[in-house]
This record gives structure tokens, C-alpha cells and sequence, in this order.
């Protein structure tokens, strides 16, 4: 096995188990995400994915196909196709 898959494997591992307890990932297409799930279905940790956005969005359909692919759990939060913009837009009016 490759080091440094197993030590970031070890490091998700680590902080992803507890006894008893679910993860509920917040899944996009990023990296780091995917990569938590890939480890979270390997070693049998039970996931429930959430991915927020209109249907479509390749965001919402690539990260619905990411949980599809390791048979966790997935569901799309709908929101505006704007809500980040209208909502950030009130943080940065002077």
C-alpha cells in the first residue's frame, strides 16, 4: 500500500469513527470530499451524503454519481440557483 494513502487513510479513519455515531458528509466534487468518502465506504463507516443545489448542476450530478459509484447514501438539498449570491451579497454592501 502506498505511505501516504495509508496515512491519510489512517488520519480520516481516525476522525471519522465513533462508536455508534453516522456521517453525514457534506459531498461536492472536491478532492478532499471524495476522498473522505472513499475512505469512509472502504473501511464500512456508514455515510449519508448531502449535496446542496439545483438538479442541474454539475456539482449536485457529479457528486450524486460519486455516492452512486460507492453505494453510500446521497441526497440533493434544493436551494435557489442564486441563493450564494443573494446571500452573500447582503455580507459585503457598505
Amino acid at each position: 500500500m502506498d505511505r501516504t494513502y495509508e496515512l491519510t487513510g489512517n488520519a480520516i479513519s481516525e476522525s471519522i469513527t465513533h462508536e455508534g455515531c453516522s456521517v453525514i458528509l457534506p459531498l461536492s466534487s472536491g478532492m478532499d470530499l471524495r476522498l473522505i468518502a472513499c475512505v469512509a465506504s472502504d473501511i464500512g463507516v456508514d455515510v449519508e451524503a448531502r449535496t446542496y443545489g439545483p438538479r442541474e448542476w454539475a456539482e449536485v450530478q457529479f457528486a450524486r454519481k460519486v455516492a452512486e459509484a460507492l453505494g453510500i447514501s446521497w441526497q440533493r438539498i434544493d436551494v435557489r440557483t442564486h441563493y450564494t449570491a443573494d446571500f452573500i451579497k447582503p455580507a459585503f454592501s457598505i
